[in-house]
């Protein structure tokens, strides 16, 4: 009996891999143009995927949003897509909330990180109540608000400057102005106040 192992393996040939180094780096935008074009030529999914030693699943999911990677210009060597799927972990709550911004934003009311924060918790404490969800624990933290912001397109615009409330008795105050200033013209009273 012979136990010497073979020098070369039953699996591969030179010439294959000298054709998988050709293909090494396999999500770059060019890499992604070069697949789905020899897909556009009449391959299959399934020869594509052995000429690019690639899984045929990825070159699924690459002609899926075949249309954005064709339209996407090539800035710089890797490009990710923007997925199709909600990978978030609420996907009903994330809904609501967005809704419920939406709404309030229509109101003309501004909101802050903190506020939309307690409304998440308190959304999810009525919605995930008696399901499964509810023995976990959502604590709304600044990465989560962050990932939400950014699948749903949200920007938050903060108050750089804030000016004071009048006084409850503006009013009073600007008539008693008046009356004690009748004595004037419009002309020397805007005079007068321009200057000092």
């Amino acid at each position: 009996m012979n136990f010497e192992t073979p020098s070369v393996s039953l699996n591969t040939s030179p010439e294959n891999e000298s054709h998988d180094e050709q293909f090494v780096n396999n999500d770059t935008l060019e890499f992604k143009y070069k697949v789905l074009s020899y897909y556009n030529e009449g391959k299959s999914i399934n020869q594509c995927a052995k000429y690019f030693n690639i899984d045929r699943r990825i070159i699924s999911r690459w002609k899926k949003v075949e249309s954005q990677i064709f339209q996407t210009k090539i800035k710089r060597k890797r490009c990710a897509v923007k997925s199709i799927i909600d990978r978030s972990h609420f996907p009903i709550l994330e809904t609501q909330l967005y809704s419920w911004i939406n709404e309030k934003r229509h109101q003309g009311i501004c909101l802050s990180i903190i506020l939309i924060k307690l409304q998440a918790i308190n959304m999810f404490n009525t919605i995930y109540k008696n399901t499964p969800e509810s023995s976990l624990e959502f604590k709304a933290s600044n990465g989560w608000f962050g990932n939400f912001c950014y699948r749903k397109n949200l920007v938050l615009r903060r108050i750089t400057t804030s000016g004071r409330d009048l006084p409850k008795n503006s009013v009073e105050i600007i008539k008693q102005f008046f009356s004690e200033n009748c004595q004037y013209t419009k002309h020397e009273f805007f005079k007068d106040w321009q200057h000092g």
